[in-house]
C-alpha cells in the first residue's frame, strides 16, 4: 500500500514554524491530531517538552555547581594544610576545613 504524504490544508497543524532556506515563516505540513495542532507543536507537548529539558538542565546544574564548590574545599585544604605546618593555623581549624571537604564529597 502507498502511503500518500501530502496532508490538506484545512487538516494541517496550524503552528507557524521557521524553515531554514525560507523567506519567514511558514505553516507546519503535518497533520493535525489535537486541537487543530500536530502532536509535535501541541502545547501540551512542548510544555511537557521543556520541563523535562529544564529538569535535565537543573540536575546537570546542580552537579556542576557541587564539583566547583569542591574544587575550591580542596584549595582551602591545600591552603589550611599549608598554614598549619608553618604554624599559623592551629589542628582544629584544618580538621574543620577537611571537614567542610568530606561532607561535601559525601553529598554527592
Amino acid at each position: 500500500m502507498k502511503r500518500d504524504h501530502f496532508v490538506p490544508v484545512a487538516e494541517r497543524c496550524k503552528e507557524q514554524i521557521w524553515r531554514s532556506g525560507s523567506w519567514g515563516h511558514s505553516g507546519c505540513s503535518k497533520r493535525a491530531t489535537r486541537d487543530g495542532f500536530c502532536a509535535t507543536h501541541h502545547p501540551d507537548a512542548k510544555k511537557a517538552r521543556l520541563e523535562k529539558r529544564d529538569a535535565a538542565w537543573k540536575a546537570k546544574d546542580a552537579a556542576s555547581r557541587l564539583r566547583w564548590a569542591i574544587t575550591a574545599a580542596e584549595s582551602d585544604v591545600v591552603a589550611a594544610a599549608l598554614d598549619w605546618h608553618s604554624g599559623r593555623m592551629a589542628a582544629d581549624d584544618l580538621q574543620a576545613t577537611i571537614g567542610k571537604l568530606v561532607a561535601l564529597k559525601a553529598s554527592r
